[in-house]
């Protein structure tokens, strides 16, 4: 997919850019331009791209100034987006009313966008027409993306901008969001209805469904519909898996039992000293992938930047505990719209399109996410089987 290559490209130029920019025009300049030119927009045509763009919305400022939008993208000869800039992580919610001030005031503006050059809010106008919504329908951020933000965005490309889809396509992305919102809590926290509901149409409780059979099927209902998301999640990545090129070699420093540690390593590894709190997650790991019925050994890997739990070699690693930094998390090897409703409520966000980022506090923590653990784990021994060849594979 060459344009989700092309943002992750953009979205390690910006991390290396951020911490030099300042100000709200550095932030247009190395932020926000180089991102309308991976949507396609011609940054130098100014038919195109009009920066400072002044319409019936203007008025003067106090100081006699008008006001301007920073950049209207046109098509037809007409603006079709707005693109209000903030500085690099501005609070951008509080400059909404600002945006919606323009947004309301030219009828052939159908998406008015806010950003801080990371992030982009998307708006339109599903509450009343030609009044800008209070909530974006879209949410991008350049530095934590997944496929399915990439998918969404490639609608806003030019070329491939209809106006005419956007409420259509801002109503289903709702409906999603929500919805998914509403399975992932009555996963964690299935409601009375809802347990009514499951038990009428599998008619298994003969008789009257009471409050007390209720309260006995809720634990039920909960451990069914994390069975289930762990099968759809362990079925589906064999494939995807697959697909992908087996990563570069990992620098190894030390390594378990299951690899033996070279010589050139041994200076560095008698630096390295494995926690109680990395064998304790090791051993809880353990514990957690025990209950799956595929079977396949596991071991770990300690480094100077993170301890690894893997099915052996150590490049068919499943998850990764960053514990040496202020703030610590866990790296699983699945993409995040697979492991989300798995994930109990946990903080958590894609790396890239094949890694989760969890928040953890310690990493006892993992008990919490086991389902995620488990699927990931048996995610990892699927793509060995696709790929026998990896096996041998152990890095250096």
């Amino acid at each position: 997919m060459a344009f989700l290559d092309e943002l992750k490209q953009l979205s390690e130029q910006i991390r290396k850019r951020q911490p030099n920019v300042k100000g709200e025009e550095a932030t247009k300049q190395a932020l926000i331009l180089p991102f309308l030119q991976s949507l396609a927009f011609d940054i130098y045509d100014p038919t195109v791209v009009r920066p400072e763009f002044i319409a019936d919305f203007a008025k003067k400022k106090a100081n006699g100034q008008m006001e301007k939008v920073d950049f209207a993208l046109h098509a037809g000869g007409h603006p079709i987006i707005f693109i209000e800039c903030k500085a690099v992580d501005a609070q951008l919610p509080t400059h909404d009313a600002q945006l919606a001030r323009y947004f309301n005031a030219v009828t052939s503006v159908k998406v008015a966008i806010i950003t801080d050059g990371i992030r982009y809010r998307f708006f339109t106008d599903l509450s009343s027409p030609n009044q800008m919504d209070e909530r974006p329908f879209f949410e991008f951020n350049i530095l934590e993306f997944n496929e399915r933000d990439v998918e969404t965005l490639a609608h806003y490309k030019a070329g491939e901008f209809r106006s005419e889809q956007v409420q259509k396509h801002a109503q289903e992305l709702l409906f999603i969001d929500q919805v998914g919102g509403l399975l992932s809590e009555l996963m964690r926290n299935p409601s009375e209805e809802f347990v009514k509901f499951l038990l009428s149409q599998l008619d298994l409780v003969p008789g009257k469904v009471t409050a007390k059979v209720v309260e006995r099927f809720v634990p039920i209902v909960r451990t069914a519909f994390a069975s289930a998301v762990m099968e759809i999640t362990t079925r589906g990545l064999s494939q995807t898996m697959s697909a992908l090129a087996a990563p570069p070699p990992i620098p190894v420093v030390i390594m378990t039992a299951a690899v033996e540690q070279s010589a050139d390593s041994a200076n560095d590894a008698a630096k390295l000293v494995t926690t109680p709190e990395e064998l304790d997650l090791f051993e809880r790991v353990k514990k957690i992938v025990a209950q799956s019925p595929v079977k396949s050994p596991v071991a770990f890997k300690d480094t100077a930047t993170y301890f690894g739990v893997n099915l052996g070699p150590v490049r068919r690693w499943f998850l990764r505990f960053f514990g040496n930094g202020s703030t610590k998390y866990v790296i699983l090897r699945v993409p995040y719209e697979t492991l989300k409703l798995s994930l109990d409520g946990m903080t958590a966000t894609a790396v890239n399109v094949v890694e989760t980022r969890v928040n953890v506090t310690s990493g006892a923590d993992v008990d919490r996410f086991a389902a995620a653990i488990v699927a990931t784990y048996e995610a990892e021994v699927r793509r060995k089987d696709v790929d026998p060849g990896a096996e041998s594979a152990t890095g250096a």
